[in-house]
């Protein structure tokens, strides 16, 4: 089964490391008092659901990691967070620059 695509969706893999995820994605749910212990966890989960980038090898460091976030799966996950907690950021706005 293949995932839809939705408006506001991203739409292709990322390659980032677990801190720069979290750095990306919990400024967003903080603004809207969802960053939570629990989000972090799924976070991990999610990231760790990726292969790991093309910089990683036995010798990495484990914060200096890099995984494939994909695309299709971080969509689902979001849209299913932005569910529970009743908002409609889409997951396009949470990679979106700020400033």
């Amino acid at each position: 089964m293949t995932s839809i695509i939705l408006p506001g969706d991203i739409s292709q893999p990322r390659v980032v490391t677990f801190a720069e995820l979290v750095a990306t994605v919990t400024p967003v749910l903080l603004s809207w008092g969802m960053a939570d212990y629990e989000i972090i966890l799924e976070l991990h989960d999610l990231w760790k659901l990726g292969a790991p980038g093309p910089n990683t090898g036995p010798d990495t460091k484990p914060d200096h990691e890099q995984r494939v976030l994909i695309h299709t799966q971080f969509n689902k996950w979001w849209r299913e967070a932005m569910a529970r907690a009743g908002m409609t950021i889409t997951p396009r706005q949470v990679f979106a620059p700020r400033g």
